[in-house]
């Protein structure tokens, strides 16, 4: 995900996300709401300082993962190519 500068995982279910939003580097802390092993994981900004999204990872060849990233309430959005 572009902007993405990195993702560490606090525990089981927290997640604390670094990125560049539009030239401003933001922080935020979120909580995984949903996860299925090698192919869904939502999460949910803990606050109002982070947006909220969930990543799909589809099967497009033997060994090939692809991803797809939605998020909401993020200003710009980091996109994938």
């Amino acid at each position: 995900m572009e902007g993405i500068e990195r993702v560490e995982q606090k525990d089981d279910t927290h997640l604390h996300w670094v990125a560049d939003v539009g030239g401003e580097k933001r922080e935020w802390n979120a909580e995984v709401t949903e996860q299925h092993p090698d192919e869904r994981v939502a999460w949910r900004a803990v606050g109002q300082d982070g947006p909220n999204g969930v990543v799909t990872f589809h099967l497009t060849a033997p060994r090939l993962r692809r991803s797809r990233c939605m998020t909401r309430e993020c200003s710009p959005c980091p996109s994938l190519p």
